[in-house]
């Protein structure tokens, strides 16, 4: 994001990349023509993050943020099968990961000529709907 405050000049960016694992248990409900089941645990997140900033003003300001940060996000899965014949299925699920609000504020006071920055880097929370298709031998 490249933009003016005041008239100074301020370039600024955030890039966030996630990884990780569900280390999940549950119970399965199977019938003939459908599949339902729920799970529990948690989700196994790791997020690195580079926020860069360089603003000018009577003097150059640069700053650069590189961050790791792994967390253990509760998860709550449910989901539900609707079997095609004995080996194939159509399959959907949903899964919530509760976790933070990942974002980054800045404020510019004109009068003070004063640039404040609050950075939330606490793992953020995670909404996930998978379609797909189950082959079962």
């Amino acid at each position: 994001i490249d933009t003016t405050f005041g008239g100074f000049p301020l370039s600024f960016s955030n890039r966030y990349t996630l990884s990780g694992f569900d280390a999940l248990i549950g119970i399965t409900y199977i019938q003939t023509y459908y599949t339902l089941y729920a799970k529990v645990g948690g989700l196994i997140q790791n997020m690195q993050q580079n926020n860069t900033a360089t603003y000018i003003a009577p003097s150059v300001f640069d700053f650069n943020q590189k961050e790791n940060s792994a967390a253990v996000l509760p998860t709550v899965k449910l989901g539900a099968g609707y079997n095609i014949d004995a080996n194939w299925s159509i399959t959907g699920s949903y899964t919530f990961a509760y976790g933070a609000t990942t974002k980054t504020t800045l404020a510019y006071n004109s009068l003070s000529s004063s640039l404040t920055a609050k950075i939330n880097t606490q793992n953020p929370m995670m909404n996930i709907l998978m379609l797909g298709v189950q082959y079962t031998a």
